[in-house]
């Protein structure tokens, strides 16, 4: 196997962003005393979250066996890859099947469901001059190599800038990845603030609440 690159990136594991009670709002602009170590940038407001697991990333080209696995005059080995680690989402489900509402949304309760990790399973060839029978594939694998946990500042989108027009767009946008499958109501509940832990999961971003890098990778305005 050929390494092609190496690379950092982080994968944050933790539930929400550190908040004592709830979460609170601070901006250098409102005149109170910001706390030790907070940015100072007029009129952003800022949320302690906690800092992501930090993995080394290894691409690697392999040789993916396409031949018949019987054939004992080829070297061959079983690989296992980790795609996507078990987790948790919020799904919207019938709860009373008497419900008699005339609104079908009020039958429906968000739940807790678990979701399973997903392994790719291949073959390779370990000489490649007993064979032709295989094709060139890049993999990623990952390693971790740091762990989070410490508490850092991160830039939120302030209160006053919350509006329903936001987070309508921040779900429209969650849905066209598959992430939120909710209606885009501009509610920001359980299930779209799993949606959204789980996009910022996947992509490396600060995690639970709408951060301005979130917006800025959603492509969203604020």
């Amino acid at each position: 196997m050929r390494l092609i690159t190496s690379l950092f990136i982080l994968a944050l594991v933790f539930p929400s962003c550190y908040a004592p009670n709830q979460l609170t709002y601070y901006s250098p602009s409102s005149g109170a005393a910001s706390p030790k170590g907070m940015p100072s940038k007029p009129g952003a407001c800022y949320a302690k979250c906690l800092t992501p697991d930090e993995y080394d990333v290894t691409v690697e080209e392999i040789f993916l066996f396409t031949g018949d696995p019987e054939n004992t005059d080829v070297e061959i080995r079983d690989v296992e890859n980790v795609i996507s680690v078990a987790g948790t989402k919020w799904v919207k489900k019938k709860a009373d099947k008497n419900c008699l509402s005339a609104n079908p949304d009020d039958c429906l309760v968000w739940c807790l469901e678990e979701v399973p990790g997903e392994v790719e399973r291949y073959t390779v060839v370990v000489d490649t001059s007993q064979t032709d029978q295989y094709e060139v594939v890049a993999k990623e694998h990952r390693n971790l190599i740091q762990s989070g946990g410490h508490t850092e500042w991160y830039e939120v989108v302030c209160e006053n800038n919350m509006s329903k027009a936001l987070i309508m767009d921040v779900q429209h946008f969650l849905a066209s990845e598959k992430y939120y499958f909710g209606e885009a109501d501009g509610v920001l509940d359980q299930g779209i603030k799993e949606a959204l832990k789980n996009f910022q999961t996947e992509r490396g971003l600060g995690i639970g609440q709408l951060t301005i890098e979130t917006l800025d990778v959603m492509g969203v305005g604020y």
